[in-house]
């Protein structure tokens, strides 16, 4: 994950971050709040998730399952 991230700076203007390793937990965290934070800021219309006909059916399962959960997902 990119330090800037991690530390909660905005993206650096010139270049970018380091990256720096962490755990699954840490990783999801992030991603579930930065999901909430464009539900909240947009709307639900502006998350979008693409599946593909080369993904397994259960492949395109899990990803329709996500996007309906985070459409669900009560604001934080």
């Amino acid at each position: 994950m990119r330090r800037y991230l991690l530390e909660g700076r905005p993206r650096p203007a010139a270049g970018r971050d380091d990256f720096v390793p962490v755990d699954w937990q840490t990783a999801l965290d992030l991603v579930a709040e930065k999901l909430c934070g464009i539900k909240a800021n947009a709307g639900p219309d502006a998350i979008a998730v693409l599946a593909s006909a080369k993904c397994t059916n259960e492949d395109n399962y899990l990803i329709q399952k996500l996007a309906r959960q985070v459409d669900r997902h009560p604001q934080h």
